[in-house]
């Protein structure tokens, strides 16, 4: 999209704390990005905006709650799986991917990872079938029965005790029947032979 000839301007600020409030009186971009290490952990920040015409007309004023975490934020975790429906006679591999906020001071902070892996579509202690730490888990075939359907759960911890967690759901899939000639692809014979 094309940028207006007459562009917004807006006003920040915030209504909960009167120095924040003072350092964003002057940003005028219609973004914003703060230093977690200018805030005190704990606390939640209103952080509010408005935008402006180039008549002066002004919007209603957004409100965000800002609150910054004590330490490192959890990362996400996904659970990456193959996108075709495993078989029960093929290995499974499962891989954890760890994304950590941009705003964290380390992105490098190992995790521990743990995997369960339960029968059914919602994750049961009493329905475990097989447990691995890693970033990696290997399936053995023949560990699934084909149609059934499973819940792989993730979960990844910290040095610091903070955790993450991810789970999917996915379903066996069956086989494929194969039918073949015995004796090779191609045979040559004679008219008189049987």
């Amino acid at each position: 999209s094309a940028a207006s000839p007459r562009p917004l301007t807006f006003r920040w600020g915030s209504s909960s704390d009167a120095m924040l409030d003072g350092n964003l009186t002057t940003e005028v971009s219609p973004s914003l990005a703060l230093l977690g290490t200018r805030l005190q952990p704990r606390v939640a920040y209103k952080i509010t905006v408005q935008g402006i015409t180039f008549l002066g007309t002004a919007s209603d004023v957004a409100e965000h709650t800002l609150t910054v975490l004590d330490g490192v934020p959890p990362p996400l975790l996904i659970i990456a799986m193959p996108s075709t429906p495993p078989l029960r006679t093929k290995t499974l591999w499962v891989s954890a991917i760890a994304k950590y906020s941009a705003c964290a001071e380390d992105t490098t902070a190992s995790l521990a990872y743990s995997w369960a892996v339960s029968r059914g579509g919602e994750y049961a202690e009493d329905r475990v079938l097989l447990t691995a730490t890693g970033a990696e888990m290997q399936v053995p075939e023949d560990t699934f029965s084909p149609g059934e359907t499973y819940h792989v759960r993730l979960l990844g911890v910290l040095t610091s005790g903070t955790s993450a967690s991810a789970s999917q759901i996915f379903t066996v899939g069956r086989s494929p029947l194969l039918a073949r000639i015995a004796g090779g692809a191609a045979r040559t014979v004679s008219r008189t032979a049987t």
